[in-house]
């Protein structure tokens, strides 16, 4: 499959702009992204709820207020900690199907790098 993924219409926001931002690092790379759209889809949309959910918590805490039956306070974790934390996690798997982590890319550099010596030795040789 070749070409260019789309950002489809569904995606908005922070989302699109996800998408066409890791699209163009791809594109960057000479990698043609028209065969990864699902995987850059589930990216964009796990980044748009990660960041949701992290102005949620920004805004009113990672905890709340409540009363227990005895009459007690206690404190509980909000739900959408957990609901960042579980996006975040796909948002990084989706960057690591892609190639897009710290680690893929130094590897990618590695290779690349030996392979250019190893021209370079055949050339001198």
């Amino acid at each position: 499959m070749e070409g260019r993924a789309i950002c489809p219409s569904y995606l908005k926001g922070e989302k699109a702009k996800a998408f066409r931002f890791v699209v163009n690092c791809l594109e960057n790379m000479q990698i043609k992204t028209a065969a990864f759209q699902f995987i850059l889809e589930s990216f964009a949309f796990s980044y748009g709820e990660w960041r949701t959910m992290s102005d949620i918590v920004d805004k009113h805490g990672a905890t709340f207020e409540t009363t227990t039956q005895a009459g007690e306070t206690m404190y509980r974790s909000r739900p959408e900690v957990a609901q960042r934390n579980e996006a975040w996690k796909q948002v990084k798997a989706s960057l690591s199907e892609l190639g897009l982590t710290p680690t893929a890319i130094s590897r990618l550099n590695a290779e690349v790098s030996n392979k250019i010596e190893s021209e370079l030795d055949e050339i001198l040789d």
